[in-house]
């Protein structure tokens, strides 16, 4: 049954933070569940209202990752989930690849990790679950602050948010993260790394030189909308990395700045970019795949 338009109108209209009081004073304690295929279902707090709205149409949620993990995922992969959060991209990377050893899930956050560790181990994936927040060097004590709302929790302070609460937490790199696995795990053909650290990406790649550097990496990283000056798309291109945004189906090459600003409809939300070293055999195949939609 379709809602009819004023009846989406009106649900537009309503904010959020109404809806999220709404659903946390009738759903408090319930789950909800995620369907990823093949047995494998994620729960999350039903009264967590970003989930909620997202979890009907799983698949319209953050396509490009979607795109990356469908097609670039295999049991050869290694897979880094920077900011896990429930662990949908972690359960999904070792569902592709047919088991969890060469997935790593990053996540600090206190609220999520149960629901992140749940979810490993309900499905069996036995990927890694790292409780450390993601730096620009390995081993510092940090304060991470949980705030208000889904994608609100961070190494940055910030005093216009509700806190609800805050953590001290080890920090690590993305090198050192990646590190042990590398050396236990031979015959790895490729690395995949997703960045999705709220404010702290470009401490993030900074200390993913080794990585990136290695020249068999895919970094997904998120650039803000609410950032019209892309910071995290300047500091990849004064690494000589090639950056590619996917949408409606289609693959196109940022070349600079502006590109990935002209890209970045709404202020709101966060964009998610592929970066990768020039001639290596990701950019061969997304380069391939820009001729192929022009």
């Amino acid at each position: 049954m379709r809602s009819s338009p004023l009846v989406t109108v009106a649900k537009r209209a309503v904010p959020d933070f109404v809806k999220t009081a709404v659903i946390a004073a009738i759903a408090r304690g319930e789950e909800g569940r995620i369907d990823l295929g093949d047995g494998v279902t994620l729960s999350y707090p039903l009264d967590d209202f970003y989930w909620s709205r997202v979890a009907d149409n799983i698949r319209d949620y953050e396509p490009e990752i979607w795109f990356v993990l469908d097609r670039f995922m295999n049991p050869e992969t290694l897979f880094l989930d920077c900011g896990a959060n429930i662990g949908l991209w972690s359960c999904y990377a070792a569902l592709k690849a047919g088991h969890g050893r060469r997935v790593i899930a990053v996540e600090p956050g206190f609220k999520v990790s149960p629901h992140l560790l749940e979810n490993c181990r309900r499905n069996h994936l036995n990927f890694t679950v790292r409780k450390n927040a993601i730096w620009s060097r390995s081993g510092e004590s940090g304060v991470f602050f949980a705030y208000e709302g889904h994608a609100s929790s961070s190494l940055v302070e910030d005093r216009a948010k509700k806190l609800l609460g805050r953590v001290e937490v080890e920090t690590v790199t993305i090198d050192d993260a990646i590190e042990p696995v590398l050396k236990t795990a031979p015959g790895i053909s490729d690395i995949i790394v997703k960045v999705d650290v709220e404010g702290v990406e470009c401490e993030a790649i900074a200390g993913a030189a080794r990585t990136l550097a290695r020249g068999n990496c895919l970094l997904i990283y998120e650039d803000h909308g609410s950032e019209p000056a892309s910071p995290v798309t300047e500091l990849c291109l004064g690494k000589d990395l090639n950056i590619y945004f996917y949408a409606d189906g289609a693959v196109r090459r940022i070349g600079n700045t502006d590109e990935a600003r002209a890209v970045k409809m709404d202020r709101r939300r966060g964009y998610n970019f592929f970066a990768c070293m020039p001639e290596s055999d990701f950019d061969a195949r997304l380069s391939a795949l820009t001729a192929c939609h022009a």
